[in-house]
């Protein structure tokens, strides 16, 4: 009795597992990933030369950087027709009137 429980409970738990498993999407998520974090990473917070986030050396970038790329890119609840990014991806790129779709490129 004890023991058919328990077998009855480590197959539930192992059923549990590998439906959980197959649900996750793990490159949906990778894609997702990549689409929002060049939102903060790609975009320049000064010109010529472009500065982006990696190249950010001093207080006074980490301040430029706040201000001109990461407050407005959090405050932007959708994208502009013609912007530079968006929620697009090699593997789904942009649509009609989406990200840059409408960019002089």
């Amino acid at each position: 009795s004890i023991i058919s429980t328990a077998v009855a409970y480590f197959f539930f738990a192992i059923s549990f597992t590998a439906f959980n498993l197959m649900q996750m999407r793990i490159n949906v998520t990778s894609e997702m990933y990549q689409a929002i974090s060049s939102r903060f990473l790609d975009i320049p917070f000064t010109e010529r030369p472009d500065r982006k986030f990696s190249d950010i050396g001093s207080p006074s970038d980490v301040y430029d950087f706040l201000t001109k790329v990461f407050v407005p890119q959090m405050q932007s609840e959708t994208f502009q027709n013609g912007m530079r990014d968006g929620y697009c991806s090699p593997k789904f790129p942009c649509g009609l009137n989406e990200g840059g779709a409408g960019a002089n490129e």
